[in-house]
């Protein structure tokens, strides 16, 4: 009679782990979707450190912190010009749409290299509609206090633009010790 018991316990517990690894290996197989509507964002590419020069180019001073916008169909390119990172070559960023908000987190770097470099960082936003927005740029380097690039922003009225703030200390100028 006992041995009915325990090989009616064993058949019962063979069962439910079998359905139990049958529903675990059925949900892995889902993919999860989203709409094709919901705005995406991600950062595409980041530049090699930028020595310092007076300029890089004919048009951004090496002391300007700024983002350059380009909105094409319903893509929007984000281009932050001199964002100021650690020189360790990893770097991360959290692109978020909510409503009318965009906010760019560029992710802290664990176990950074003791220096300073300024970057151009792409982001891209997919399935953006035609709008106004709110854009604001959480940086790694500035200081407390100091104002983050926040702006708002109308792809109806205009679909490129240019924000810039200035930063007088490093990495932005090479005149501030480090």
């Amino acid at each position: 009679m006992r041995n009915k018991t325990v090989n009616s316990a064993i058949a019962a517990y063979i069962l439910t782990s079998v359905i139990f690894i049958l529903i675990i290996s059925n949900c892995n197989d889902r993919e999860i979707t989203l709409p094709n509507d919901v705005p995406m964002g991600e950062m595409l590419t980041r530049s090699d450190c930028r020595v310092w020069t007076a300029k890089y180019n004919n048009d951004f001073m090496a002391v300007n912190d700024c983002i350059e916008y380009k909105y094409h169909g319903d893509t929007l390119i984000l281009y932050h010009i001199n964002a100021g990172l650690n020189c360790c070559p990893d770097s991360s960023a959290k692109v978020y749409v909510r409503g009318d908000t965009i906010e760019i987190d560029e992710l802290p770097i664990e176990g950074h290299c003791h220096c300073l470099c300024l970057y151009e960082l792409v982001y891209q936003i997919t399935n953006l509609p035609e709008d106004s927005y709110h854009l604001l740029v959480k940086e790694q380097n500035i200081r407390s206090g100091d104002s983050a690039i926040e702006f708002n922003f109308d792809l109806k009225s205009s679909d490129t633009g240019l924000f810039c703030l200035q930063r007088d200390y490093y990495p932005w100028s090479v005149s501030d010790s480090q």
